[in-house]
């Protein structure tokens, strides 16, 4: 039976190029075209043996079709093959059972449907019909392109996506065919990404964020005024983005997935600006996470990560300092640890990064690291050293300094140039009395203790800065804002400072 399989091959072969131009040969071959290629009956027949025939018959009729050259008495038999119907049932089978185009190829659906027996044998028909056949070609597109772009894409034992792209490829000798190839290409590529954007918002949502009006990822308004707690929901800020176990429970390390690009100067201690989206996670978690993923592939960990970080950049994890794990443990979380190339963070997300940052900051030893900027210094001494009632008693004193060494550095002393040292000050004000009141001389516990709390007053204070006071235009209306005496700022401005003053 070898034997005869190899002299089968080989007669079915030539044959196509046998009859032409013998009209009774070519009758007789588009008879048992339209005898043999019955798709549907290949699908349903539930007699194996019967099946089997069927299928092997029509494997020779494919052999037939691909080996028939090139020529314009191959192009009338091909026409006379087209003429039949053959080629148009085929195209109207094929797109009448495949399963939804844009499932996934790994459902049930799917795996039956590229299991069918007539689907390689009708790729294989319409590879031949296509080559070098306009008639054909234009039949073939009118219907099947969407299906065999989509199965192109498919890979199986049984080479469905090479046969399909072979079929492709002999359609794209024709331009016009071609470019409709290409429309299609397009369409199922604006649909991938309507489709990863509806993913990636679904999986936003599940963690309390969204995307903002300019792509940014941003923190979700998740609380109303007297919202009722809700069992079994899970608080993105209280709760591990990996494992959805609480952050702040047992003696876990907890970090914020932050990105750290260093800033250019000539300081002798390297500086950094972080910007953050806020989604946190226990630190086991993500070295869990990072050896688990890559399937093998050589990705670096930060790549990895960025798919827990909502999609954002990420090459930091600043620890939380939490006061609850042990010190071999923070002080590793410590030692590993230490915008717009971010791709993510908003303005409420990096609000509540700053108060990781000023944990951090309080439970670090107290190293003098010198900064040339007087602004920065004044401020970390601020943050790390007074409670609210000190800020209180000494706002008015630090405020009026501020503008005097902005005046000694030979800054104008106009509102236009003074404005970024107001806003500053306005910014510590805010955040002390609205966001961080501390009220004992304990800020480490303190910050511990409202970690939370802190972290939920962020979006409250984020809105009445900016839409409050990063909108106020003078002298006067910031004062009046802010609670200042404007007697006792309006003389650190020059004569063009306020109209009004």
């Amino acid at each position: 039976t070898e034997n005869v399989n190899k002299f089968c091959n080989q007669v079915s072969r030539v044959i196509g190029n046998l009859v032409l131009g013998n009209e009774e040969a070519e009758k007789a071959l588009i008879s048992m075209y339209t005898k043999t290629c019955q798709w549907k009956e290949i699908d349903e027949t539930n007699d194996v043996s019967l099946r089997s025939e069927r299928v092997i018959a029509v494997e020779r009729l494919c052999e037939v079709t691909v080996g028939i050259l090139n020529s314009k008495e191959a192009a009338k038999l091909k026409q006379l093959i087209l003429d039949s119907g053959v080629v148009s049932k085929a195209c109207s089978h094929l797109v009448s059972s495949h399963p939804p185009l844009y499932s996934a190829t790994e459902s049930q659906e799917w795996k039956a449907f590229l299991l069918r027996p007539s689907l390689k044998l009708m790729l294989s028909f319409m590879h031949g019909m296509a080559r070098s056949h306009e008639a054909s070609q234009r039949a073939l597109a009118e219907k099947t392109l969407h299906i065999l772009h989509r199965l192109e894409q498919v890979a199986s034992d049984n080479s469905i996506g090479t046969l399909a792209e072979n079929v492709v490829e002999a359609l794209k000798e024709n331009s016009e065919v071609a470019a409709q190839i290409e429309n299609v290409r397009q369409e199922t590529r604006q649909k991938k990404r309507q489709m990863a954007m509806a993913m990636r918002n679904k999986q936003l949502r599940e963690m309390g964020m969204q995307m903002g009006k300019s792509g940014e990822v941003k923190v979700a308004h998740r609380r109303i005024a007297n919202e009722p707690a809700l069992e079994g929901v899970v608080d993105p800020l209280a709760s591990c983005c990996i494992c959805r176990e609480p952050l702040f429970h047992g003696t876990r390390v907890a970090a914020a997935y932050a990105f750290a690009s260093p800033l250019p100067g000539e300081s002798r201690v390297p500086q950094l600006a972080t910007v953050s989206q806020m989604v946190m996670v226990h630190i086991d978690c993500h070295q869990n996470a990072i050896r688990r993923s890559g399937g093998g592939r050589n990705v670096d960990e930060w790549s990895k990560a960025s798919l827990h970080n909502a999609g954002a950049k990420c090459n930091v994890l600043t620890p939380i300092a939490s006061g609850s794990a042990s010190e071999a443990d923070w002080a590793a979380a410590v030692n590993r640890s230490f915008s717009e190339a971010s791709q993510g963070g908003g303005r409420e997300s990096n609000a509540q990064y700053l108060a990781v940052l000023h944990l951090l900051a309080l439970s670090l030893p107290a190293d003098d690291l010198p900064t040339r900027n007087a602004r920065h210094r004044v401020i970390s001494f601020i943050m790390t050293e007074l409670t609210v009632e000190s800020w209180r008693e000494q706002r008015l004193d630090v405020l009026r300094a501020a503008l005097s060494d902005s005046a000694t550095e030979g800054r104008d002393s106009t509102w236009e140039s003074l404005r970024p040292v107001c806003l500053t000050w306005a910014f510590v004000d805010l955040y002390f009395n609205d966001v961080i009141p501390i009220d004992s001389d304990d800020r480490l516990e303190w910050l511990q203790t409202h970690l939370l709390d802190t972290l939920r007053k962020t979006s409250t204070f984020v809105k009445k800065f900016d839409e409050e006071v990063a909108t106020l235009g003078s002298v006067e209306a910031f004062a009046n804002k802010m609670d200042v005496p404007v007697d006792q700022i309006a003389p650190l401005f020059g004569p063009s400072g306020d109209a009004d003053v």
